[in-house]
């Protein structure tokens, strides 16, 4: 059985369960470590970012394909993070 709720940025799963979600934003690259990805989403938060980002989407408006995380890695946003399985470029 699945329980779901509505949150800030759209649906998602309680407890073990967890949907895929589409974020659109600007990809960051931080040079913090030994560095990481962020999105700046329209919505105003920031969501670090687990995965294989191409370095082309670096500084671009992208939407990000994933599954939200309450996760909080060494970048230290301070949200949520994103577990990405899919970056797609978007033109303006």
């Amino acid at each position: 059985m699945s329980v779901l709720c509505y949150g800030d940025d759209g649906l998602r799963g309680i407890g073990d369960t967890f949907m895929k979600q589409t974020w659109i934003g600007v990809l960051k690259r931080i040079d913090l470590g030994a560095g990481g990805w962020c999105l700046e989403a329209v919505s105003g938060s920031v969501f670090e970012l687990y995965g294989e980002i191409d370095m082309r989407y670096a500084d671009q408006r992208v939407s990000i394909t994933g599954v939200l995380k309450t996760v909080h890695g060494f970048l230290m946003t301070g949200e949520e993070s994103i577990e990405v399985s899919e970056v797609s470029l978007l033109q303006d």
